[in-house]
């Protein structure tokens, strides 16, 4: 339900419906189970798309590659701004990220 809210814009509702949807998956299947991870990354894809970054982090795990893209896109704003002395500390956070998740031999490919 989720994410069909998220995909007609029906962001509180999508966020909302995430949160409990968390809950019930914690209270019967646990945090370990795949549903519940599925369903914390579509609530961190939420916060991602709608630019709230520190909260994808806090869902996502600040060393998931979602994390990362965002932290880049977020980059390419402040770029696209010309606000290069705010978007070279974002890229180079998000390079950080990717190298502790993939391995720095990962981009270079």
């Amino acid at each position: 339900m989720g994410n069909l809210y998220r995909k007609q814009g029906r962001y509180g509702e999508a966020e909302k419906t995430l949160k409990r949807s968390l809950e019930v998956l914690e209270n019967k299947l646990g945090k370990d189970h795949p549903q519940y991870a599925k369903t914390l990354k579509q609530l961190g894809s939420l916060y991602r798309e709608l630019g709230r970054f520190e909260e994808a982090e806090k869902a996502l795990g600040p060393d998931h590659p979602s994390v990362a893209k965002a932290i880049a896109d977020y980059g390419r704003l402040r770029l696209d701004q010309g606000k290069n002395d705010e978007a070279v500390p974002l890229f180079k956070r998000a390079l950080r990220v990717q190298e502790k998740v993939l391995g720095p031999e990962h981009a270079a490919k």
